[in-house]
């Protein structure tokens, strides 16, 4: 019996330690379950075009224009909002506010808004011009009933302001998703034009189950 009791603690106490092993690596390395890529595409007056880097503080003119870049990847919806220095509001990505319920086979579909070949144009006022970027492994319904309701009557400021305040309380109740990881990746080929694989880099984001951005420019 000596010579027993020593071994079994010994297996006792491995045990432990292989348990705590598991458990930490599942805690310092948790598996992305998001991933989709997004870049912004400036063009200025002369044509020249880039994505635009908001690692700074980006600055647009009047009479520039802005083409959006959306890839979903993996299990993830986007939903890009611009709420302009005219205190408008608008749906960018996707198209509709139903768009996932009548297109489910989007995943690895590139998006370009408004298409490849076009551009929104930049208008006065200057001022801010801040885009919402949320990204979630589910449809976020809340968001697309909010949207749909001030989409069917946009002059109504009790619905814009609605609809600003479930994206607030989405991006609040999600404040605590901070393990992303994001990497510039080239669209080179993607466009049809002969520059794009000169103007840089769009982003890949991998995320555990959400992500949001604000992409502030500055309109002068």
């Amino acid at each position: 019996m000596k010579n027993k009791m020593p071994l079994q603690f010994l297996l006792i106490l491995l045990g432990i330690f292989l348990l705590a092993g598991t458990a930490s690596t599942e805690e310092t390395t948790p598996a992305a379950t998001i991933r989709f890529n997004w870049g912004l595409i400036h063009q200025d007056k002369n044509g020249v075009q880039k994505i635009l880097d908001f690692s700074s503080s980006p600055e647009i003119a009047t009479g520039d224009s802005l083409r959006i870049y959306v890839r979903p990847l993996e299990n993830v919806y986007v939903y890009l909002y611009l709420f302009d220095s005219s205190k408008d509001i608008a749906l960018v990505f996707p198209e509709s506010p139903d768009f996932y319920e009548q297109q489910p086979s989007f995943l690895g579909n590139e998006f370009y808004i408004p298409s490849s070949e076009t551009w929104f144009d930049i208008v006065d006022p200057t001022g801010i011009e801040n885009f919402y970027l949320l990204a979630a492994s589910e449809r976020l319904i809340s968001l697309e009933k909010a949207t749909a309701k001030y989409m069917n009557d946009e002059g109504n400021a009790e619905l814009r302001a609605t609809l600003l305040e479930e994206i607030k309380q989405i991006r609040q109740s999600h404040s605590n998703f901070t393990k992303i990881a994001e990497k510039g990746i080239s669209i080179a080929g993607t466009m049809r034009t002969r520059a794009i694989s000169t103007i840089g880099e769009a982003t890949m984001v991998e995320a555990e189950t959400f992500y949001s951005k604000t992409l502030r420019l500055k309109h002068d």
